[in-house]
């Protein structure tokens, strides 16, 4: 069952997709890929991908996901004016915008299905990222850790919604 919440975050990821992407096509040097230098899209420690099977990405997702979510988790409340739940949130936009970007290059996007992936990815999960993860989905009260994967895979089914669109060559950052 998807709540408004999820719907929300998936208008929100495609919105900031699509606004980045505009503002990368304008030449603006914070971009990479599409995605925002603000939320790591330049980073030279951002997320990589080179499985060439739907799992196999989604293994890797969940892996560096769980790598990166924990320290935040376990970090300081705020960190250059920034909550944990919007750490989070920018790490999460980050590592799945990057495993779709590479779903599409690769070519494997139309026979990727959102449900295998975050199967996949799930299974990478730590218990301590399953402990943790619902307090850090937003600055309001904890969730369960359901409510927060429900979330995660309400943003993962842009991978669905994007098997039509045209398989993307290969491109360093800009």
């Amino acid at each position: 069952m998807r709540t408004i919440r999820g719907y929300r975050l998936i208008v929100l990821l495609t919105a900031a997709t699509l606004a980045a992407a505009c503002q990368a096509d304008a030449g603006q040097a914070s971009f990479c890929d599409g995605i925002d230098a603000q939320v790591g899209g330049c980073a030279t420690d951002r997320p990589t991908f080179s499985t060439t099977t739907c799992a196999g990405a989604g293994k890797e997702f969940g892996e560096q996901l769980d790598a990166r979510l924990r320290p935040i988790f376990q970090g300081p409340a705020e960190l250059g004016g920034e909550s944990r739940a919007v750490r989070a949130g920018h790490t999460i936009s980050l590592t799945l915008s990057l495993a779709n970007l590479h779903l599409r290059r690769s070519g494997i996007i139309a026979q990727c299905d959102a449900d295998e992936f975050m199967a996949a990815a799930e299974a990478q999960f730590s218990a301590e990222l399953k402990r943790d993860a619902g307090s850090y989905l937003d600055d309001g009260p904890a969730v369960a850790y359901d409510v927060w994967l429900d979330t995660l895979k309400s943003m993962a089914t842009i991978i669905d919604l994007e098997e039509d669109v045209p398989t993307l060559p290969t491109a360093e950052p800009t």
